[in-house]
Parts: structure tokens; sequence; C-alpha cells
């Protein structure tokens, strides 16, 4: 009999690290605090026989093959979750931590990304994300799974439309995008709507270069909002999870005219309300899973100079375009267009790297260190029903996914399984980094994606036929091979100054103080002085929240409106760091109240107890009419 588990926990870093991503674009070098947290989410399936596979995601940008070793040491002997079985991706939020990278490009290039390799912070992921997985693991119960997709049209638009134009010219406005939204439905046969784990392809910038607060951008809020749906719906359900994966991200951007948080809650909204619809669908095809099988397969694959069957290889080097410093459509730098601009190509290249042009020339060589650039990449086919999931480090195109599909399909149907092309899909982000990954003629085209991909033009083809050598070893009964210890290059260690969340001492007082608070024409602002980010543990719950109360004589009540409960677990809080001296801080919070929010009543704003500080509340205090009528439909989250 099949069984199944889901868990979250949040994944939410104290201010003060670097930040990851836009790149030189981005106008902080680190983030302060957080408008929305970020989280994991795991599903853990077991088969009649025995097996065990483990699909999770995490707001982060991408995976670590170093997170997925440090966790399958911890876990594969006691719960049978190796290395192999681990399928660990991240949604590519712009707007998260960097420093826990396996590779030290990422970790220490500043364009990349990185002010160094944080071993506190890989530390806290790895114990975090352990405990989501062994959570799921305990709550194993007989299960029932369904299987289905939705296309999730309007949402998004291709970015890089002159790389596709090179092949086909019969491109709608918005390019070729992948707009399928694949799911695995996962209730218990005690009737209990355990989550789903799904599959959309989007790049979630949408939140812009020009903020410093940690935010899960539009898969955060997606998953967070469908979870809000289910729960509504079943009150009396303990927990739903909803565990939203990025497929063929590389050149698709959402559709945002403008770069903020209202946007990204627009667009998460839309697409949760997209994912309920799949949702409630697939309640009706739910089967019984007892002679549902799982598979997998796993290599790990040396780039510089890999060969293909057919003689072609990848470059030697790993090299960076010029092409790529002007930044993509969605994201230009300041060196955009004088300096570097997509399209910048050589006509007359001999080597493996193709029609690229090299950043800084000959200077590459000393600038870029190739110890430190990824080389051994992680490739991996996992099997759950009929459903097929390739994952991939890189930041797959369309078009560079849908080879990959197509050849698992026909190795598939050569080795008599023919699998329908739904059947299929990538996963990218997943399990380590690499870049980008594009086509042969998008990368003559050296737009953006190009520049990005590292090993040359026949990147996309190498993996596509490596997938399919998986897909062979699955369909033809072959035992999985065995997987090597790795030697990871880290680079140096970071030198952030900040402390990462302890244990505070025995015995030590500190009292949390409440200033007044600020009241706006939308938020309302509160002051406080407490634990440092040292001592906070913003991942232990809520940090802060709002309660009401209807009339002065009444006791104060935790305040629910339509979008869930008003507290920093949700999208209606920002928290940020203002000062620190020692161990205290002075913290700022902003509610951002919703239009439809009682002008009669009286809210305050409520701190949490904390390890050696006791909880806190603010004044009371009330909150102006709004006038609907005078809002734009961006102001209006509900």
């Amino acid at each position: 009999m099949l069984r199944a588990g889901m868990a979250s926990v949040d994944i939410t870093p104290p201010p003060g690290l670097p930040s990851l991503g836009y790149s030189i674009a981005a106008k902080h070098s680190t983030f302060n605090g957080y408008r929305t947290r970020l989280l994991a989410h795991a599903l853990v399936v077991e088969d009649a026989r025995g097996h065990k596979l483990v699909l999770a995601t995490m707001d982060l940008a991408w995976g670590s093959a170093l997170l997925n070793w440090k966790i399958a040491e911890r876990l594969g002997f006691a719960r049978g979750i190796t290395l192999d079985r681990l399928l660990l991706s991240g949604t590519h939020t712009h707007t998260g931590p960097g420093g826990y990278s396996s590779v030290g490009m990422y970790n220490n290039q500043v364009p990349l990304g990185g002010a160094g390799y944080d071993p506190a912070l890989v530390d806290f992921l790895v114990d975090r994300l352990v405990g989501m997985i062994e959570l799921a693991d305990e709550r194993l119960t007989p299960a029932r799974l369904s299987f289905g997709r939705i296309e999730a049209t309007g949402l998004t638009r291709n970015r890089s439309p002159e790389a596709q134009a090179a092949f086909d010219t019969a491109l709608s406005d918005d390019g070729r995008v992948d707009p399928v939204l694949t799911m695995i439905r996962v209730d218990g046969n005690d009737g209990d709507e355990i989550g789903a784990y799904m599959v959309y392809s989007g790049h979630p910038t949408v939140t812009g270069p020009i903020h410093d607060l940690w935010h899960s951008d539009v898969f955060g809020v997606a998953a967070h909002e469908l979870r809000r749906m289910v729960l509504e719906e079943h009150p009396s359900q303990g927990d739903f999870v909803a565990a939203l994966a990025n497929g063929a991200e590389g050149d698709v951007s959402f559709r945002w005219c403008e770069q903020d948080h209202d946007t990204a809650v627009r667009l998460g909204r839309e697409l949760a309300r997209r994912a309920k619809d799949l949702h409630e669908a697939l309640g009706h095809q739910l089967e019984s899973s007892v002679l549902l099988t799982i598979d997998h397969r796993f290599e790990v694959i040396d780039l510089p100079g890999a060969a293909l069957s057919d003689g072609r290889k990848l470059a030697d080097r790993a090299v960076v375009g010029l092409s790529a410093a002007g930044g993509a459509e969605d994201g230009r730098t300041w060196l955009h267009p004088w300096l570097a601009h997509e399209g910048i190509r050589t006509h007359c290249r001999g080597d493996d790297q193709g029609s690229k042009r090299v950043l800084l020339g000959s200077l590459q060589r000393f600038v870029m260190d190739q110890d430190k650039a990824p080389r051994e990449v992680p490739i991996q086919l996992v099997r759950v029903g009929p459903l097929h999931i390739v994952s991939l480090p890189f930041e797959m195109t369309v078009d560079a996914a849908r080879e990959v599909r197509s050849q698992v399909r026909r190795v598939a149907t050569d080795s008599g399984t023919p699998i329908a092309e739904e059947d299929v899909v990538v996963v990218s982000l997943a399990n380590d980094y690499s870049s980008y990954c594009v086509t042969a003629y998008e990368y003559d085209s050296q737009q953006y994606e190009g520049g990005f991909t590292l090993y040359g033009p026949n990147t996309a083809d190498l993996l596509a036929e490596r997938a399919g050598t998986l897909a062979r070893l699955m369909y033809t009964g072959r035992p999985q091979k065995r997987i090597l210890p790795r030697l990871f290059q880290l680079g140096t260690v970071s030198c952030a100054g900040y402390r990462f969340p302890i244990a505070r001492n025995g015995g030590f007082t500190l009292v949390q103080k409440m200033r007044s608070v600020q009241v706006g024409a939308r938020e309302a602002t509160v002051l406080w002085t407490g634990l440092d980010r040292a001592h906070v543990r913003i991942d232990a719950g809520f940090l802060i929240k709002i309660q009401v109360r209807a009339k002065s004589d009444e006791a104060w009540e935790e305040l629910r409106t339509r979008r869930g409960v008003e507290d920093d677990l949700h999208l209606g809080f920002e928290v940020r760091l203002l000062h620190e001296r020692g161990e205290v801080a002075t913290w700022g919070a902003t509610w951002h109240y919703p239009i439809d929010i009682d002008p009669l009543k009286e809210y305050r704003f409520a701190l949490a107890a904390r390890p050696g500080v006791d909880p806190e509340y603010s004044e009371g205090f009330r909150v102006p009419e709004v006038n609907a009528d005078s809002l734009s439909s961006k102001d209006d989250q509900q």
C-alpha cells in the first residue's frame, strides 16, 4: 500500500545576511528583515515495496548539492532516504540569502550572488530541512494520489523572443512559454486532504531589485494562498501543505508592469486560484494507490569536456559571455546598453564555446577561478505513478526543457513503455545550481540566457541524452549506480559580521518595550526594543500579530480577516531590524491592513514571547475608514 506524508518548515534567516538575487542591478547588499516568510515544503512517498522518495521545494534561489549531501548523511540509514532519493529544488526567489551554494563561484562572486560561503546558514538550513523531512516521514499514512494538469495562461511571457525567433518566426506576442501547471494531489485514505506537489514555470523577479526585505515572491504567495483556501473550506482539518516547484523558467517572466509586493501578491493569488481549480478537479479522480509504484535514477556528470554519443562535446572551461553582463530584459544592469547588451556575438569562433563573446576577454581566465566554477552536476529522473520528473540544476529555457522531455519519452517508447507528453515534466534549479541551459540555436543568438550557458551550445543536447540514459536504465530495470563521494570547492568563508540564531543562556531576562503606534491611511507601524537577531529566532512561529476587541471592557482576541490570521506569518506584515547594540535591538513592524477593516473596533500589536523575554502589547489604536472607491485594483489585496 502506498503511503504519503507532507510537512512545511520556516527557513527565514535573520536580518543582516547578504542578498543573492538581481546581480549588479540590486540596490542593497544585505537584507534587513522580511516582507514574507521563506518556507520549505516536502512530500515523502513510500510504495508497497518500502521504497521512498522525497520531493521538496524551498523559497531560495536554487538547490545546493552540499545541502543534499548533508541531509542525506543524517537521514539515509535511519529513514532510507539516500541522496539519489532526494529531490530538493529552489523556487528561484531573487529576494533570498546567498552563501549556501556547493559552488564557490556562486558564494564569492558578488555579481553572481554572494559575499562568501556561510557555514552558519548552511547548518541552519540543514537542521530545518532535516526536521521537515523527518516530520513528513513520521506523518506517512495510507494515501491516494491523483495526477493532473491545467493551462494557467495569461500569467507569464517569454523574455527572450529573439533567441526563439532564430528557430521559429511564427511566435505569439508573448513568445513560447510553458503555461502548464502540473499537480500531484495527495489525500489520506481517511479523507483528509494532505497536500499537493506542483510544478509551474516562471521567473520570480516580481518583487524587484530595490527592496531590502526577504520575500518568497510569486511562488511563495501562491503556495500560501492555496493552503489558506483549502483550510478555509475545511476548518477542522489540521494542515494542508502546498509545495510549488519551478519548471522551465530560464526565459520566462511573470507578466508584471511594476515590480513590487502588491504585484507579487496579485499574480501569486491568481496562480493559487488556478491551482485550487485543478485541486478540486483532481478530487473526483482519486483512485486507490495500492499498485502505484515509484522509481528513480540518479547520476553526477562532469561538465568540462563532456562528450555526446555523436562526438560533439562541451567546452573545457566555464565561460561567461559579454551578452549576459547587461542583464535580462526584465532586469537590466547599469552596464546596459553602452557596455554590454544582448545579442553580442563572435562570428568566427572555432572552439566549443561557439558564438559567445567572452566577458572581459582574456582577462576572464584570471578573474573567474575554474576550480570554483560548477563542474559536477546531478541529473535525476523520478517516477511517481505515471508522472516522470526530470530534475536539473540549471535554469532551463522552454525549448531546452522540451528537448529533455522529448528524449525521455522517446527512450521510454523504445523500451516498450509509451508515455504521454504531459507525463514528463522538468524541474529546474534542483539539487544544485549550474547557471542557464539553452538550445543550440538559442545559444547562437547570444541573448542573456546564452551568455550564462557556461559550457557552450551543446549543453541542452548533453542533458537530454543523459536524461534519456536514465530513462533507459529505469525501464530496463538496471539498478541505481553507486554515487561516489564529492569534494566541494565552497570558496572563502563569509565575513559579514552578523550572528546567527543561537540558544540563549539561562538566567538572562530582557524586557521588551513597545513604543506608540503610528497609524496611516493604509498601514499601522510600531517600534519596539527587544532581542537582537541572534536570539529572536524568527523561524520559531509568529513574532508579532494583531489583536482586536469591540469594546474596552472585552477581552482581546486574535484578529482574523478574509486573508487569514493577521500576523507576520502571512502577507500583511513587514518586519525590519532598525538598530542593534549588543544583545538589544530596535525593530519595526508595519501592518498593512485590509480595506474592509472595521474602523469602530480597537486593535493592538501583540509581540510573541521568546526564550528569555515575556510577551509585550502595544497601546490600543483605531484605523481610519477607507474609501474603497478611491483605491485602485493594485491597492486592493483582497
